[in-house]
């Protein structure tokens, strides 16, 4: 029924489908935001039409989603099963969310969960072009903000990937996000909390 919330979402194709790169890169988006909601968790089901879909071999935000291999007669009881058991991708020690506006552009939200704060954020992308960053409440992009200590074009070398990053050392917690305009396609992006020091936990995540 209209206005009821969705249980499932099944993500289905062929094998050259999963192999598209602008397919893999739009499914990571598209996951991104439709998980960016806590309060209304949605059970993600990749699906091999005519080959077995590994987790190994997929885009980071999808590989913790339970998989289907034909034949497709199998899959009704399956999808039931999941559906009914409502298991949300576990929690995450981040979130993210992705903006896109055909005037504003292609947006990554960054920021911390409920119960963490970050001392400042940074995000770099190993392709593509960062132009423009902004700090403000979560969900919205900010229509202006103050940005304390920006910074651009920093150099991160991990996971085998050289990134180009943009921080800025506002204060964030789970109202508060970083807002990072990314112009292409980047294969992997990296983000965190900004480091204090030499070490500091930040994500890698393959979106191709």
């Amino acid at each position: 029924m209209d206005g009821e919330p969705v249980d499932l979402w099944l993500i289905a194709g062929n094998r050259a489908d999963f192999a598209d790169q602008a397919v893999r890169y739009g499914l990571s988006l598209a996951h991104a935001a439709i998980h960016q909601n806590p309060s209304r968790p949605l059970t993600s089901v990749v699906a091999g039409l005519d080959f077995a879909p590994e987790s190994a071999g997929l885009p980071t935000l999808l590989r913790t989603a339970p998989v289907l291999s034909p034949p497709i007669t199998t899959w009704g009881p399956q999808l039931v099963a999941l559906a009914l058991r409502r298991t949300p991708p576990p929690p995450a020690d981040y979130r993210l969310n992705v903006i896109a506006n055909p005037a504003l552009g292609q947006w990554f939200e960054i920021g911390p969960p409920a119960g963490a704060v970050w001392s400042g954020a940074i995000f770099g992308s190993d392709a593509g072009e960062i132009t423009h960053q902004g700090i403000g409440p979560s969900r919205q992009l900010p229509q202006r903000c103050v940005l304390e200590y920006p910074c651009r074009g920093i150099q991160v070398t991990a996971s085998g990937r050289d990134f180009t990053c943009w921080s800025a050392r506002n204060t964030l917690d789970s109202g508060q996000s970083h807002y990072v305009r990314v112009v292409g396609n980047p294969e992997r992006i990296l983000f965190g909390a900004l480091p204090e020091r030499d070490e500091a936990e930040l994500w890698v995540l393959d979106l191709t």
